[in-house]
């Protein structure tokens, strides 16, 4: 090699890891980390340019930066500690045997309120902080067996109930465009976590918005699935007849490749009955289509948009990506409305809310035999000296309700002494003990004293006016 070819390798080689922008082959592909899709990593992995494990600590830089120190985004929560050891693995099955599909290799962001049995999974909720459960979530199986890392537990808005990304564990998520204004809710560490290229992708769930309004709030792809194409065995829901798991992605194109890898059905949870004899084999890929939007009919419903000056510049942007919608063939049907402002309705429209006792004792079932690994330290004192003051006797009484039930249905006595200790198993015993402070812990945190709801709020702003109505409770 001449000298000056061995100085243009030198200068690529620079380009690809500072930047990180590389020319990757004779076509002069550029691969950018903070934009990079599934495609633009397996090209620069085929080409040479890259490792699974070089893409993991990019990745590990990033959060270090931003998430750690910098902005302190606080999307991350707990990042899987083999991840690295992981990548390198993959990186050895590509090169002796190929890969197991376009998701080989490829980091995963993932909602704490999904079971991950290696990583610590606790819904953003002290009372379960350091648990690990026994068993994946089945859409956690699906993924690691089409190659797919699972890189970290993401922040959220504890057990689902918020729309502002805000936990007992992590604090508040910051919106990284505005770090004053809602990143949204509840999935908000996966969605900033992909935006801000912490990882490739996001698995977020929800209720009735919680993908589509972080996905709307960082500027992603947002998919929340028809009921019963992805399970929910292992996932913290509110709800058995409105909850999905979805996907959070930079592009169509990489939301459609993540769906298709999560999809099935699952013994576990019998809604995903709807897709037997349904599923194309085919992959969702191969049906985008670029002239897609020719003759397609398209609804604008005015009713959730806001008025007034604060929100005319966002509206302005609306405007321009429905005339573009208009030119690229679509019939667009606009002034659709109900007649009636939906934004005030939204609060009382919640039918959920019942279901939710029993969706988390269905849940806490499924985790009971990993208790063994809880943090027992009191979930109840913990979360309240963070918030400044004692459980109020309200919730103090929704603590003994939740208490009561929730030992009924894992089957597990309600109280704590030391003759109980003695009849039962220390695995009994702790997985009892956990639900008790589950129970507490969402007490305490929802029924936070108003002083501390208040200092919040000076800290870091009201929920936005966009987002009022979209509670996940």
């Amino acid at each position: 090699m001449k000298k000056a070819d061995i100085k243009i390798v030198a200068w690529i080689v620079v380009v690809i890891w500072i930047l990180p922008v590389a020319s990757l082959t004779a076509q002069q592909r550029t691969f950018d980390l903070r934009t990079a899709s599934i495609a633009d990593i397996q090209h620069a992995v085929a080409a040479g340019a890259l490792t699974y494990e070089r893409l993991v600590q990019l990745y590990l830089n990033r959060i270090e930066a931003y998430d750690q120190q910098g902005p302190k985004l606080n999307a991350v929560l707990e990042i899987h500690p083999r991840a690295l050891e992981i990548a390198r693995e993959l990186d050895e099955e590509r090169r002796t045997s190929g890969i197991r599909s376009p998701l080989h290799g490829i980091p995963i962001a993932v909602k704490d309120v999904v079971d991950v049995h290696d990583i610590p999974s606790a819904g953003g909720n002290l009372a379960l902080k350091g648990t690990y459960p026994q068993y994946d979530a089945t859409v956690i199986q699906k993924l690691r067996d089409a190659g797919a890392i699972i890189f970290f537990k993401a922040n959220l808005d504890e057990f689902n109930l918020g729309s502002q990304g805000i936990s007992s564990i992590g604090g508040q998520v910051l919106n990284p465009y505005d770090l004053s204004r809602n990143p949204g809710g509840s999935s908000a560490g996966p969605g900033v976590s992909v935006n801000v290229a912490f990882a490739t992708l996001g698995v977020a769930t929800e209720t009735g918005a919680s993908i589509r309004s972080p996905a709307s709030n960082n500027s992603l792809v947002g998919i929340a699935p028809s009921q019963g194409l992805v399970s929910r065995a292992g996932v913290i829901a509110i709800s058995y007849t409105q909850d999905r798991i979805g996907v959070h992605a930079k592009s169509v194109a990489d939301a459609a490749t993540m769906l298709f890898y999560m999809r099935g059905f699952d013994a576990e949870d019998l809604f995903t009955w709807e897709s037997l004899g349904k599923l194309d084999p085919r992959p969702y890929t191969d049906y985008l289509d670029d002239d897609g939007l020719v003759g397609a009919r398209l609804g604008v419903f005015r009713d959730l948009f806001r008025q007034g000056e604060r929100f005319a510049e966002i509206n302005g942007l609306i405007e321009a990506e429905i005339d573009s919608i208009r030119r690229q063939g679509a019939v667009v049907i606009d002034g659709l409305t109900t007649g009636m402002d939906l934004v005030k309705f939204f609060p009382q429209a919640r039918a959920s809310v019942q279901e939710f006792r029993f969706v988390f004792n269905a849940y806490l079932k499924r985790r009971r035999h990993s208790c063994e690994n809880v943090d027992r330290t009191d979930g109840h004192g913990k979360i309240s000296q963070e918030f400044g003051g004692s459980v109020p006797a309200r919730a103090q009484r929704r603590i003994a309700g939740l208490r009561r039930s929730i030992s009924r249905e894992a089957g597990e006595p309600a109280h704590d002494s030391q003759a109980h200790r003695g009849t039962h198993g220390p695995a009994q015993h702790r997985c009892a003990r956990a639900s008790v402070q589950v129970a507490r812990g969402a007490a305490a945190w929802n029924g936070r004293p108003r002083a501390a709801r208040q200092s919040h709020q000076r800290h870091h702003g009201p929920p936005s006016d966009r987002d009022a109505g979209r509670r996940e409770q």
